[in-house]
């Protein structure tokens, strides 16, 4: 017969030997409806910080085991579970959008506080379109730069290379450009990608 994977109530009973069964199922429950989309590994630290009172989660409240082990979501500090929760969505959200705005995510995340579905909130930002500025720049760029060839430079500044015709342009001026129309972006950012679109030619942007 195959050995079954550890579960949450075997690991948490071999770090913590003399816990309940009311405890651990109680911790369970609530970092399993706290945190339904977290990994495995997640899920454990989560439960052993909560058990040992480390984490922003903090010790178990008076009474918890005596009610049964069921620490329910009022039991708790509200803004403990909310930071916890947020910091666990901003952090998922930031490796599956890695072009975001850091401050539009976490802005986005906090107006969700009550609703932490990562399902729902990445179906939600794959499809924004009208925030290109702050939330996919990569979009917009192309767009400035495209305004920027046809109405901001001469055909005297036109250089003849590799059979089209290149603009010659300085890449701290885009950057400066993005930066204005972008305020929300990551300057970093913005700065490879300005020296990136200096280096493109307009047939690029047709």
């Amino acid at each position: 017969m195959a050995q079954q994977p550890p579960n949450f109530n075997t690991i948490l009973k071999d770090i913590f030997p003399g816990i309940s069964d009311q405890e651990v199922n109680g911790v369970i429950a609530l970092v399993e409806e706290g945190n339904p989309n977290d990994s495995f590994e997640g899920k454990i630290e989560n439960m052993v910080n909560l058990i040992s009172g480390d984490g922003a989660w903090g010790p178990l409240p008076d009474g918890f085991v005596e009610s049964g082990g069921i620490r329910l979501v009022n039991q708790m500090p509200a803004q403990s579970i909310n930071d916890e929760l947020l910091n666990t969505l901003y952090g998922n959200l930031v490796t599956i959008f890695p072009d975001a705005s850091p401050d539009f995510l976490w802005q986005f995340c906090k107006e969700r506080q009550d609703v932490f579905d990562l399902n729902e909130a990445v179906e939600e930002l794959s499809l924004i379109k009208p925030v290109w500025g702050v939330f996919r720049p990569s979009l917009h760029l192309f767009k400035i730069r495209y305004d920027f060839i046809k109405l901001n430079l001469k055909e005297t500044n036109c250089l003849v290379l590799d059979g089209y015709d290149k603009i010659e342009l300085d890449p701290l001026t885009i950057w400066e450009q993005l930066k204005d129309a972008l305020p929300g972006a990551d300057p970093l950012y913005l700065k490879k990608e300005a020296t990136r679109l200096a280096l493109l030619s307009p047939q690029d942007m047709d």
